[in-house]
């Protein structure tokens, strides 16, 4: 039943507006005022539909049917017309105006709606009405190196060395047989990270440090390079290998964590002599098991940490490449 005059007021209403107009509400209300004394659930539920229809709340079709009611014992006669005529309603902010405080704001500085409009002086409603009415979106800030005329120019010629010539083509070469290394930081514990717990099982006891803003970070030198087949028909993924910077010590006393002479990885200050040394005995051993199959050299490509450069280290590591 209730579907039924749910129809029947869809065919009353015609196509959707934002407001509703005058004949559309008197035929409206009228169609519900005629439901009076039926269960109380129909005309909830054509309520609902009316408003569904027309985009508006059902607060609004509840305070035309009222209106409407109290007018039939009205002598006048039923007018349910707009009271507003002509300009009505709060008057909207220079549009030009607060576009042009917008755009005066370093685009670095607009990370926000909030921020925007602390700068602007206006409120965050009117600053995102406006930015979603002409088209606002938001992109990515990417930081780029400051990089001088000199260090553009190595940049330059780094790349124009790559260059292969083959007669009279110049071409990139297949970097096939390149191998790119580099360190990275890991903290041992992060403060807050989220973790799955079931409802049946209790917390772990919280890791414990002496102090929540120096927790122990441990370095890592990675080394990868170009998936490949191999000629044997094995394939290659390019994954040599990631291995940490730390030694093995002996601990000196017994205490609540460990017995004396227990073994404790400990971590290294990485200095030209420790990456040398890690380049020796692991880079260069995992890269002959990678590049087997290599019939050039293989390049090891690092990038421009101090480490890498002092003098006497490309000498060593040319002598233990071999």
């Amino acid at each position: 039943m209730a579907r039924r005059r749910g129809a029947a007021l869809a065919a009353h209403c015609g196509v959707a507006k934002a407001q509703l107009p005058t004949p559309f509400k008197t035929q409206t209300v009228a169609l519900l005022h005629s439901l009076q004394g039926t269960q109380k659930r129909a005309v909830n539920r054509s309520i609902e539909d009316a408003a569904r229809i027309n985009g508006c709340s059902t607060r609004t079709v509840r305070r035309h049917l009222a209106k409407f009611r109290a007018q039939l014992r009205d002598p006048r006669g039923v007018d349910l017309q707009w009271q507003q005529r002509g300009n009505c309603g709060r008057p909207r902010k220079d549009s030009a105006e607060l576009e042009k405080k917008i755009k005066s704001i370093p685009q670095f500085k607009r990370t926000s709606v909030r921020r925007i409009a602390l700068t602007v002086g206006a409120s965050r409603c009117t600053v995102h009405r406006f930015l979603r009415r002409t088209g606002g979106r938001k992109g990515r800030i990417w930081i780029k190196p400051s990089l001088s005329a000199e260090q553009r120019l190595n940049r330059l010629r780094w790349v124009v060395e790559k260059i292969e010539e083959d007669g009279r083509i110049s071409r990139f070469p297949d970097f096939n047989y390149t191998v790119h290394i580099d360190e990275k930081w890991f903290t041992l514990a992060k403060d807050g990270d989220r973790a799955w717990i079931w409802h049946d099982e209790h917390r772990d006891a919280a890791p414990t440090a002496s102090s929540k803003s120096r927790l122990p970070k441990l370095m890592f030198l990675a080394a990868v390079g170009r998936p490949q087949w191999r000629p044997d028909r094995t394939f290659c993924d390019g994954l040599i290998g990631v291995w940490p910077f730390v030694k093995v010590e002996r601990a000196q006393r017994n205490s609540k964590n460990r017995a004396v002479g227990s073994e404790i990885l400990m971590p290294v200050n990485v200095d030209s002599q420790a990456f040398l040394e890690k380049m020796q005995s692991a880079i260069f051993p995992a890269i002959r098991r990678a590049y087997y199959h290599a019939k050039r050299c293989v390049v090891v490509q690092m990038d421009g940490a101090r480490a890498h450069h002092v003098a006497g280290i490309r000498a060593g590591m040319g002598r233990s490449s071999r």
